[in-house]
């Protein structure tokens, strides 16, 4: 007599882009898919802004998980005119759904997954 076939095991599946946390600029939406994303002038960098006070790489956002929870936060990498969250200049910042992230004169809102 055979066994019974074993269930699959479910697969951990990757949030899709809809849960993902994500940047609103100037309209845009900019889904966070990466553990790490960085904007800049520069064409190596996964947002490219075209804005002269931006450096080539400026910042980089960050996404990990804390088991269910996915957290979010921003650093600055070195850049000439900063990295400003909600008119505060930060090297590094945790990022709540809202908040105003201004690179040179690009201003950008972070926004939590799942909504909007």
């Amino acid at each position: 007599q055979q066994a019974p076939p074993t269930p699959p095991r479910p697969q951990r599946q990757r949030p899709s882009a809809a849960h993902r946390p994500w940047l609103d600029i100037d309209g845009q939406r900019y889904p966070l898919l990466s553990a790490i994303t960085v904007l800049g002038r520069d064409d190596s960098a996964d947002v490219v802004l075209d804005d002269p006070g931006i450096s080539r790489q400026h910042s980089e956002i960050r996404v990990t998980s804390d088991g269910p929870h996915l957290l979010t936060s921003i650093r600055d990498l070195d850049s000439t005119n900063g990295t400003f969250v909600n008119g505060e200049r930060v090297r590094s910042q945790r990022l709540s759904d809202g908040d105003r992230v201004t690179v040179g004169r690009t201003a950008l809102t972070f926004r939590l997954g799942g909504r909007r």
